[in-house]
């Protein structure tokens, strides 16, 4: 509580930055606190003082600042002090009702100084695409809404699946930095400027992947060793009735990425799938991708005219995995 009353004697100078538009001074006014409140510590090892409420400020200056990997991490730290609390204090309700987390996990709380610029347009880009979802896919669709998606991933807490939170993370830092991109004053497209869209693609995919290895990875190898994202594919197609062979007959892999892409991406729009599901398709372009990015430096062309299509459809797959996951599980840590 001392250390709380410290910091609310920083907060009026945090505010008056903010108000004239000198946000950017709060970032040097809360690192000096944290080394302050570091170099007390090192005098005093048997005393830890908690420090979520300076990360969570530092991290506000980042993100006003549009330097979102750094607001991030300071975030995720501010997080973590958070837990870390709530084992010595559990009548806090930590993290759960603290701004940092509030954040990350996309709730809807105006009470959050985040909630304006970061959580509402994350949460209306969210609604916009689970309703194109649901209307590209009808009865098949395996998310009904925001708020399905709400508790069984962005907002689901479970001790058993912690990689879960780190997903969750990486999905919600991506869909900063590309609101960020599509919010640009200016609109440049060159290949550097595809090539960062590639980048954020890529990040998209890799959260399929790893919703793929935490749900689909017990057919797909062991404990030892990381499987690659095609035996999660297949693993996650056995499961649901379609057979290795049936992937492997599209014969995407032979095409370059821009002709599997367009290949997919009209596959994902077609009404009838007999053989393969049309689930299958937005999954198997989060794997177009993964592979693309991580073996060329080039953007693909097909990102210039197709990229909302394909944004779409990583969200798809992210939808996909997230509807057939358990719902929340509030004993987390």
């Amino acid at each position: 509580m001392l250390a709380s009353h410290f910091y609310e004697s920083f907060t009026k100078l945090d505010n008056e930055f903010k108000a004239t538009g000198q946000h950017i001074l709060s970032i040097p006014l809360w690192t000096s606190v944290l080394k302050l409140v570091e170099a007390w510590e090192e005098k005093h090892p048997k005393t830890k003082v908690h420090i979520g409420t300076p990360l969570y400020f530092l991290s506000v200056a980042y993100f006003l600042t549009q330097n979102n990997d750094p607001a991030f991490i300071y975030l995720i730290k501010s997080i973590d002090g958070d837990i870390e609390l709530s084992k010595h204090c559990p009548e806090f309700h930590y993290p759960e009702k603290e701004p940092a987390y509030l954040t990350v996990c996309l709730v809807d709380d105006s009470d959050n100084f985040m909630h304006d610029f970061i959580v509402i347009p994350l949460r209306s880009q969210l609604l916009d695409s689970i309703q194109k979802y649901n209307g590209l896919f009808g009865k098949e669709s395996r998310l009904s809404g925001i708020h399905e998606l709400d508790s069984k991933f962005l907002q689901k807490r479970d001790t058993l699946t912690v990689n879960i939170e780190l997903i969750k993370q990486l999905f919600v830092l991506e869909l900063v930095k590309l609101l960020q991109l599509r919010n640009m004053e200016l609109k440049i497209d060159n290949r550097f400027f595809q090539m960062l869209l590639l980048n954020r693609l890529f990040s998209l995919a890799l959260v399929v992947d790893k919703l793929l290895y935490v749900n689909y990875a017990s057919e797909a190898g062991n404990s030892d060793k990381h499987p690659q994202m095609f035996d999660c594919v297949i693993s996650y197609a056995r499961a649901h009735n379609i057979a290795k062979k049936d992937i492997e007959n599209l014969k995407y892999d032979r095409y370059n990425p821009e002709q599997a892409l367009e290949f997919l991406l009209e596959k994902r729009s077609q009404e009838k799938h007999d053989i393969v599901s049309r689930e299958m398709f937005p999954i198997l372009i989060a794997h177009v991708i993964r592979n693309t990015s991580a073996h060329k430096i080039h953007a693909v062309e097909v990102l210039s005219s197709k990229f909302k299509e394909i944004l779409q459809s990583l969200m798809e797959a992210v939808f996909i995995m997230v509807g057939q996951m358990p719902a929340r599980n509030d004993s987390y840590y």
